[in-house]
């Protein structure tokens, strides 16, 4: 994600000589900035109120990312609307057979129950977004960052958990060649 010239200014103040920085995601209020030594998170609240929280990658003992898929379509929505659809269809059929008083009644049940029904109805395709989760765990298994990204964001994902691999060599005694 492209952060705007403001953002790009205030985040390389918090960056130590000879950090680089490799991407950035910003979500709401929060910027979240991975540098080849650190991963940054910025947030401004409201109220101006700035807290800088950082982890250092080589301390880091793995990244978990995974991609959370969004609902298709919203279930509850679809069956509370074909439910009062059909509701007030059928109210209003009957409505004429009623008498007088009793007729009114149904008509007013009817055309609430189509209302509501078609308002439910266009928002069965007003669903949720795939997202994606990180989690920066330490060496004992234990989260010290988790952060909800949009589904925008795995190419940011997938360079944190590079940047992290990158800040570890490997111990010579579990690194084996293997030949085709």
């Amino acid at each position: 994600m492209t952060l705007l010239q403001a953002q790009q200014k205030t985040l390389a103040s918090y960056l130590a000589n000879g950090e680089s920085a490799i991407t950035a995601s910003t979500e709401g209020s929060v910027t979240y900035l991975l540098t080849d030594r650190r991963f940054i998170t910025y947030r401004e609240d409201d109220d101006r109120t700035i807290s800088v929280t950082s982890q250092f990658l080589d301390n880091l003992g793995g990244v978990r990312i995974r991609k959370e898929e969004g609902n298709n379509f919203n279930t509850d929505s679809l069956a509370v609307g074909l439910i009062s659809l059909l509701t007030g269809v059928v109210t209003l059929a009957l409505q004429g057979l009623m008498p007088g008083g009793l007729s009114e009644m149904f008509l007013l049940i009817g055309v609430a129950g189509v209302l509501i029904g078609v308002i439910a109805l266009v928002y069965v395709f007003d669903t949720e977004d795939d997202q994606i989760s990180i989690q920066l765990r330490t060496p004992e298994g234990e989260v010290v960052e988790s952060l909800q990204l949009n589904e925008d964001s795995m190419e940011f994902a997938e360079a944190v958990s590079k940047a992290a691999s990158n800040t570890h060599t490997p111990d010579e005694e579990h690194v084996k060649t293997v030949s085709a």
